[in-house]
């Protein structure tokens, strides 16, 4: 076994990923209606990770369908108070052919959907190309069958068929964040991301803008009519804790807001 592997294994067993959670915005009134999961690697030697330094080798070695399993059993066991008060509430996270070539993992996808009522399986063009292999298929019909809606990451970045969107149970579109960012430029991706808006209203898909950075990005989106909104604008990427304090902020300051505005009918009247 190669030192990098032994190095992910040993995390594995120790608990050393763990998960941040960027919130998804609800365009029509900019409240919080849900999350991504996203892992994150403390290395005692190395500080924190970011995924793209170790997912895609998890991947290689095997390893990437225990740390999903592990990522999901926090991720219930640190949002539960959340899914009480909202069993609506959307929890995306990230999966490979890897998980959807895994009699196992296939199955313990569909117990989580028990237990996380709106889970939301997010995957990239090239899985969803490679639909045809006919395992990939049967589990994409194993899922959809338990109601786990299906979102197609980093969408316009690579190469997927229309008729793969007809043929496979896709809910979501995240239009990738080089899309967003080029909004109020002469770039040909912001004409791109126009046509996405559009395939998805067609398809009567829901978009996901990814990467919202700006007020200006804002606008445009909701111009475009783009149902949800996840970046920086809103919110960095946050632990558990930190999420449920800013959603019991955020009702509180709806609540103080609503109360204000009865007040002012009231002395109009």
């Amino acid at each position: 076994m190669s030192d990098s592997a032994h190095l992910l294994k040993k995390a594995i067993k120790h608990g050393e990923f763990f998960n941040l959670y960027q919130p998804l915005i609800n365009a029509s009134d900019k409240q919080i209606m849900g999350a991504e999961v996203l892992m994150r690697w403390q290395h005692p030697a190395e500080g924190l990770k970011n995924p793209i330094t170790f997912i895609p080798e998890a991947e290689e070695k095997g390893f990437i369908n225990k740390m999903t399993s592990q990522q999901l059993k926090n991720c219930y066991d640190e949002l539960r108070p959340i899914l009480i008060q909202n069993p609506d509430f959307i929890v995306t996270i990230n999966i490979s052919s890897n998980h959807l070539l895994d009699a196992k993992s296939v199955r313990e996808l569909i117990h989580y959907k028990g237990l996380i009522p709106n889970l939301v399986l997010e995957v990239t063009e090239d899985v969803l190309v490679d639909g045809n292999d006919d395992r990939i298929q049967k589990a994409f019909i194993k899922l959809t069958a338990a109601g786990i809606d299906i979102a197609i990451d980093d969408f316009g970045t690579g190469y997927c068929g229309l008729h793969y969107l007809g043929q496979l149970p896709v809910k979501y579109l995240k239009a990738d964040k080089c899309f967003i960012a080029s909004i109020g430029t002469d770039s040909i991706n912001s004409h791109v991301l126009e046509m996405i808006v559009g395939l998805s209203k067609k398809l009567n898909l829901i978009t996901i803008a990814e990467g919202v950075e700006t007020p200006q990005q804002v606008a445009h989106l909701d111009i475009l009519g783009v149902e949800i909104h996840q970046g920086w604008h809103y919110n960095r990427a946050m632990p558990a804790n930190e999420l449920i304090h800013y959603i019991e902020l955020t009702k509180q300051q709806v609540t103080e807001s609503e109360e204000h505005l009865k007040v002012v009918g009231t002395v109009s009247e």
